[in-house]
């Protein structure tokens, strides 16, 4: 088979990457040429090559169309391309970044001095665009320090799964993917000035 990544596209990593079922090697594939020597596949094994590429900036409003050349010379040879699937198209919508958040105390009142309120902070990806270091603040009017939302966890992994990530518990959230939801959490100790105060 040959296959190149189309016009529009960089390489980016795992590109040209082989995995196989049964006892199939997946051969060898060039990605400058786009030839991928498959080698032999006994009957109910399966090789997938993963090409992976990256939007180029000018592609906005583009559609982007990949083909495979199927063209074998198999022994015996395959009598028809009938129900392959050789093409893919996509179009290049216009980044849309956008994050929403609810902030919800477990504590609403009445409450006294030395009750500790705990904030929930939901931070929802309802954009189209992959959104990095997502971190929050809080402010209020109490005599303490704010709360300092900590904790990152995330809530909801929609499809495709595996693409929100974070490197280490540090109060920030480094990657959030599209549908995605977090939460951070806050404390905050009711003091005596609150009391006489507020």
């Amino acid at each position: 088979l040959t296959d190149t990544l189309p016009a529009g596209l960089t390489a980016a990593a795992g590109n040209g990457t082989i995995t196989t079922t049964g006892n199939a090697t997946g051969g060898t594939y060039n990605a400058a040429t786009g030839l991928w020597d498959i080698g032999s596949l006994a009957p109910g094994e399966s090789a997938t090559l993963l090409l992976v590429g990256t939007i180029d900036n000018d592609q906005t409003g583009q559609t982007i169309t990949n083909s495979v050349d199927a063209a074998t010379s198999d022994t015996p040879p395959d009598p028809t391309t009938d129900g392959d699937d050789l093409t893919e198209s996509f179009v290049v919508v216009p980044p849309n970044p956008s994050l929403s958040m609810t902030k919800v105390a477990d504590n609403t009142g009445p409450v006294t001095v030395g009750d500790v309120i705990t904030y929930t902070y939901t931070v929802t990806n309802d954009g189209n665009t992959t959104i990095r270091d997502v971190a929050i603040t809080d402010t209020h009017n109490g005599s303490d320090p704010a709360p300092i939302p900590a904790g990152e966890t995330l809530l909801t992994d929609t499809a495709p799964t595996g693409d929100s990530t974070d490197a280490a518990a540090d109060g920030s959230w480094d990657v959030l993917a599209p549908g995605d939801v977090l939460t951070f959490t806050g404390t905050y100790t009711v003091t005596q000035d609150d009391a006489e105060n507020l």
